[in-house]
């Protein structure tokens, strides 16, 4: 990967070489990097080569409310990034960068000390976002302000008939991806039920579009009697009758085609 691709170097202090990740030209140079390579090599700038084997990164074309997911698999310390394409496509090259970097601090600090703390970010996880900060010029942050492109997707909408519609800062009003209405699996259900008892009425989707099936004509189906009554009109033609020598050997006669001899029987 060349140096204009991964940012350019523009101060050197205590011999660890400033970059800037974040540089503008390289939405022009390369808008659309390759995040495998980007892993690799920001795992070798600011991780000391501790996540390539154990860490694997993917595109997910089905997450829409967060920018990218660490998981975490205790046994085998192996952990998988997830990144957005619906909302990362949406968003700057900037944005990817350092969405990608904020997984990958994530799963160092798994990879290292097995901290799971993703929720509260604590001060492990703080040291690390500074220190890149500093060395990438980049602008790595806890949560993301993605809110435009996540509403973008939130196509269904429910609103609770019950007191909660007249609460801020939601007022009853839940809004989702897929079409999955509020129930006893989201986290918040049992306290709703508790404070509200309110239900839930769907008040918005998406426009159901049909699909009109391409009736397919059938093909006339074709005559093959005329194929046969044409090879026999092409065996008339190439055949011959040879007359008899003499009287005596009427009772045979030889029919001749353009390959083979055919010994026929003829009747008196």
């Amino acid at each position: 990967m060349s140096k204009m691709q991964t940012g350019n170097v523009t101060a050197k202090f205590g011999g660890i070489r400033q970059m800037n990740l974040a540089d503008p030209e390289l939405e022009l140079i390369d808008p659309t990097p390759d995040v495998h390579s980007l892993f690799l090599h920001f795992d070798k700038l600011f991780f000391w080569t501790k996540l390539a084997s154990r860490v694997a990164v993917r595109w997910s074309k089905r997450m829409y409310s967060c920018a990218g997911v660490c998981s975490y698999e205790c046994r085998s310390r192996f952990c998988d990034i997830a990144l957005s394409e619906p909302l990362l496509k949406l968003r700057p090259r900037k944005d990817l960068i350092e969405t990608l970097l904020h997984e990958m601090i994530h799963a160092y600090l798994f990879v290292t000390c097995r901290d799971q703390d993703r929720d509260g970010h604590g001060p492990n996880f703080k040291e690390h976002m500074y220190r890149i900060n500093k060395l990438a010029g980049v602008n790595i942050t806890i949560y993301h302000d993605f809110h435009d492109e996540v509403e973008l997707y939130q196509t269904h909408w429910w609103r609770c008939n019950g007191p909660c519609q007249k609460q801020k800062p939601y007022f009853g009003v839940v809004r989702r991806s897929a079409n999955r209405a509020p129930g006893p699996n989201d986290y918040w259900w049992s306290r709703h039920q508790k404070t509200c008892g309110g239900t839930f009425v769907k008040i918005k989707e998406p426009a159901k579009t049909t699909k009109t099936k391409e009736t397919k004509q059938k093909k006339p189906k074709e005559d093959i009697t005329k194929y046969i009554n044409n090879n026999k009109d092409l065996l008339n033609k190439n055949t011959l009758i040879k007359p008899p020598k003499d009287k005596k050997d009427n009772k045979k006669t030889i029919l001749v085609t353009d390959n083979t001899d055919i010994f026929v029987s003829q009747v008196d």
